[in-house]
């Protein structure tokens, strides 16, 4: 995201808690983004407002529950 823009009508970010602070600014959304299958998504313990973490996992040390 970048703040410098010459849009005149910027590109709507996604719903994120925070997204007014980027908003604001004039953040606008670049582009979409795709991880691989190799990362998985998990909340972070103990933050308000929640927040979102990555975490690098390859399939091969991946335990199955």
């Amino acid at each position: 995201m970048t703040s410098n823009t010459t849009r005149s009508t910027p590109t709507p970010l996604t719903v994120i808690p925070l997204e007014h602070q980027l908003t604001d600014r004039n953040g606008v959304l670049n582009e979409h983004a795709k991880t691989t299958r190799e990362y998985r998504l998990l909340a972070l313990a103990g933050q308000t407002p929640p927040k979102k973490g990555l975490v690098h996992a390859p399939v091969a040390q991946r335990r199955t529950t």
